[in-house]
């Protein structure tokens, strides 16, 4: 079990990794999949405005942990904390809402 969630995790940066360095104009990648009692995600940014490590600890606030770099972050967003705090969303109404929320709440493009 412990070596297929390794694989899994090494597998969701690499997704990660590659949607930012093939697509010329995206910014900023989030990808997440299922893991145990919840969802792992990873973040990758591409902008100096856009630190991937602020971007997961919002996103996990309340929910789980989130941490990592200013260019690839990552953290886990509990299941049962996340229908607790946001009722029959699912995770990806989750991380949207909440990523436009920080963009919003947060960036400043000038």
């Amino acid at each position: 079990m412990a070596a297929a969630l390794t694989r899994l995790r090494a597998s969701l940066r690499r997704t990660s990794d590659l949607t930012s360095a093939v697509v010329k104009y995206v910014f900023l990648s989030v990808a997440y999949t299922e893991a145990g009692a919840g969802y792992q995600i990873s973040i990758r940014s591409c902008h100096e405005k856009l630190h991937a490590d602020k971007i997961a600890a919002y996103i996990c606030d309340g929910v789980g942990g989130g941490g990592g770099h200013a260019k690839k972050a990552g953290g886990k967003i509990l299941r049962l904390k996340m229908q607790e705090k946001y009722g029959g969303k699912s995770v990806f109404e989750v991380v949207e809402m909440l990523l436009c929320r920080y963009i919003d709440e947060k960036c400043v493009f000038h």
